[in-house]
């Protein structure tokens, strides 16, 4: 079921062979070349403005002259006893893994797109670590930017804030930062995720499952599963289709004070709510009942993502697609977003993996067998995905972090991805979609949040 690329000469291996997590194997199971199963972050920098004009190569030639990697970026795949297991390279093959690369005039978004997009078309090699990196130049307006790609198995959304946090600086001046893939000189080791609670998740799970019963009742969202794709009657998928785009922080922010009692998440997934229902009415396709979301929720901190690995759980939301003013479907988003937050305190954090893996289920069934040969109801075919960063401004040896976006992945059964992220300014996010005419779905997301500014 695991296919691994090239054979693995065991004595280039300095480090003991680790077994591989289940939710992290998930990862790993089922991928083909149509549906890879890694993710990319976009960072985008300004240029100092004392810089030569050879500055970006500059900062690519001192990247390759590190050679000091993160543990996480030197793990490859191998099989030990039938199984796949992590196994560690000495030293990544730096030549294979990072790029260089000039933009075409005038270096705008669409040239970016273009290198993202061929980037995220290919798989990783397994018989290397999973990961590759292009530092772009001949960008407009003096600037540049880091593109990293790396396979979900390695670490998911608060890994990627942990990487961020340690590669950059708040001090303009500073000039010891290092790239997410290289060990921040800062670090004296990496935090361990916690081991608290039951040591198998299901026996938690058990443990808690009068709690999860009890919440279930007062809302049956929690569970009911909901069959409605987006992809479907009077809508033909499409290939993948991947944007960027940024919102100024202060726009959201302004929303959900006048609202009150709610999050900037919720006014993200209440916006996305309103695109998919003026969307689909204009193809003639909205179903009478609301289409749901997945949205994954954190299950450690920030500091104890060190290691890499995904411990992420999840809840299902209600966009309110069947409704059409803004601020009542806000209030419905923040109402179901609120059930699966209340049901995440009230039980232990392993219970909460164990119930988000059978939230997620359908995915891994749809990656094998196909949602439309199967029949089998989905649960969402939609993703929003938030994952906070510093609101500081930060710098990569004086140069400022202007955007940050990161990219998600969607596979069968699943349609729609938006990964969130921010900087100082502004809150940046990637849109990875089968449904055909992005940029009209873009449009539609810019009026739902319009809509409630007013």
């Amino acid at each position: 079921m695991f296919s691994f690329r090239g054979s693995v000469d065991r004595a280039r291996y300095a480090h003991g062979v680790e077994k591989i997590a289940a939710l992290d194997a998930a990862f790993l199971v089922g991928e083909n070349d149509a549906n890879p199963t890694h993710f990319s972050v976009l960072m985008v920098f300004d240029i100092p403005a004392t810089a030569g004009e050879n500055y970006v190569r500059e900062v690519f030639e001192r990247i390759l002259a590190n050679e000091d990697y993160h543990p996480v970026f030197r793990r490859v795949v191998r099989r030990m006893r039938g199984r796949p297991a992590w196994d560690s390279v000495a030293k990544p093959d730096i030549e294979h893994h990072l790029r260089f690369v000039t933009l075409p005039q005038p270096g705008g978004r669409d040239e970016l797109l273009t290198v993202i997009v061929r980037s995220r078309a290919r798989r990783l090699d397994r018989s290397r670590p999973l990961w590759e990196a292009d530092i772009v130049d001949g960008m407009a307006g003096r600037r540049f930017a880091i593109n990293l790609k790396i396979h979900h198995s390695l670490v998911d959304g608060i890994g990627f804030v942990r990487l961020v946090r340690d590669c950059l600086s708040t001090d303009p001046t500073a000039d010891d930062c290092v790239a997410m893939w290289n060990t921040p000189r800062s670090a004296t080791g990496f935090a361990k995720p916690s081991a608290a609670g039951p040591r198998h998740p299901l026996r938690a799970f058990g443990r808690d499952a009068g709690v999860i019963r009890a919440a279930a009742r007062r809302d049956e969202s929690l569970v009911m599963p909901y069959p409605h794709p987006i992809v479907g009657a009077g809508v033909t998928g499409s290939a993948h289709q991947t944007t960027v785009c940024s919102w100024e922080f202060e726009r959201l922010d302004a929303i959900r004070r006048s609202v009150g009692d709610v999050s900037i998440n919720d006014v993200l997934v209440a916006a996305c709510g309103g695109a998919l229902r003026s969307y689909l009415i204009g193809r003639g396709a909205l179903p009478e009942a609301s289409l749901k979301a997945m949205i994954p929720m954190a299950t450690r901190t920030v500091d104890e993502a060190g290691d890499g690995g995904n411990a992420v759980g999840a809840i299902v939301a209600d966009l309110g697609t069947d409704r059409r003013d803004p601020f009542e479907r806000l209030r419905i988003v923040n109402a179901s977003t609120n059930s699966g937050k209340a049901l995440f305190r009230s039980i232990d954090a392993r219970s909460a993996l164990a119930w988000s893996a059978a939230n997620m289920s359908p995915i891994y069934y749809n990656r094998f067998f196909g949602p439309r040969r199967t029949g089998r109801p989905r649960r969402f075919t939609t993703v929003v995905s938030n994952v906070p960063s510093s609101r500081d401004q930060l710098y990569f040896n004086g140069a400022a972090l202007v955007e940050v976006h990161p990219i998600g992945l969607v596979t069968k059964g699943l349609d729609l991805n938006i990964a969130l992220s921010n900087t100082a300014r502004s809150v940046d996010f990637g849109v990875v979609t089968t449904i055909p005419d992005t940029q009209r779905f873009i449009d539609h997301y810019e009026r739902a949040l319009q809509d409630l500014e007013r």
